[in-house]
């Protein structure tokens, strides 16, 4: 009986340390993107700000999903793992650029999700061949 607890209690760590990280960013980002602001036209420098802002968002999201699919545990990571990460991240990024279409102030982009997955493209790119190059028991 207190092993089924103990394991009960070790699975609830799990979920809370791993997995509502990239959940409650995912609430982050829905949360920015309900915010009205007025539209104005922007310089061509804020606009690749902004571009870059989608990709570093989506690129921690992905990293936060890559984290919770390993929950802790000192194994290499699944190419699986990646492409479900890169995939959660960026349909999300399409969800959140519909939801925007409704916020007054606020207009879904091509470019926005084009920047979301390739944030999360590149993140998960990096891992793979990070994890490649260097001898998994180096990278501690």
């Amino acid at each position: 009986m207190s092993e089924t607890i103990t394991r009960q209690a070790e699975q609830t760590e799990k979920l809370v340390l791993y997995y509502l990280p990239p959940l409650l960013c995912m609430g982050l980002i829905f949360y920015l993107s309900s915010r009205s602001w007025v539209p104005i036209p922007l310089p061509v420098w804020m606009i690749v700000r902004d571009k870059v802002a989608h990709g570093i968002m989506y690129g921690f999201l992905c990293y936060l999903w890559i984290r919770a699919f390993r929950s802790g545990e000192e194994r290499p990571v699944r190419p699986v793992w990646l492409i479900a990460a890169v995939c959660i991240s960026a349909l999300y990024g399409a969800t959140d650029e519909y939801h925007q279409s409704f916020v007054p102030g606020r207009t879904a982009t091509v470019g926005d999700f084009v920047a979301d997955g390739l944030g999360a493209t590149i993140v998960a790119g990096v891992l793979f061949f990070r994890q490649r190059t260097i001898p998994f028991r180096q990278q501690r």
